[in-house]
């Protein structure tokens, strides 16, 4: 009987082992590629906690609540890639506002559709940020970079 209930419990953390999907006001610490949205974020959708990282949202959105604060937020992270996101519903769809000092950032955010955001992009205080091929549109502004040097927005 023993042997049945720890091969049941092993079987059952070896399962779920594999089931990695991000709720609402997570810390992402490595490397992650969604598999389904995140909707329904009351204040924060996901927080960039490490450097050299990417975020892959795999074409997934990340969606806020009435209220919502940031969709993406990058925290003063450096070597951040955001890319294939859709992110709709917060006052602020990505941000990186460095927390302590401005300094280089070296972040990329490609191919992501940010919409319906009070602001689509803010980035202040960081430099050497690429913007690659994202469609910022019914945002109530577009993107608004304070001291921040872009080397390439395209």
């Amino acid at each position: 009987m023993k042997k049945g209930i720890l091969v049941i419990i092993f079987l059952f953390l070896f399962l779920t082992s594999f089931v990695s999907a991000l709720d609402c006001y997570t810390f992402l610490n490595s490397d992650y590629t969604m598999n389904q949205n995140l909707t329904n974020c009351s204040s924060v959708g996901i927080i960039i906690a490490s450097d050299n990282i990417t975020l892959d949202c795999n074409g997934y959105s990340i969606e806020g609540a009435e209220g919502s604060v940031i969709g993406i937020d990058i925290y003063s992270k450096k070597n951040i890639k955001i890319e294939n996101c859709i992110i709709k519903g917060f006052r602020q769809g990505i941000t990186d506002i460095p927390q302590y000092s401005w300094g280089e950032n070296n972040n990329i955010l490609i191919n992501n559709k940010i919409s319906e955001n009070r602001i689509g992009i803010v980035i202040s205080g960081s430099s050497n940020n690429t913007i690659i091929n994202n469609l910022i549109f019914e945002n109530e502004e577009g993107m608004e970079l304070g001291g921040s040097y872009t080397t390439s927005n395209s």
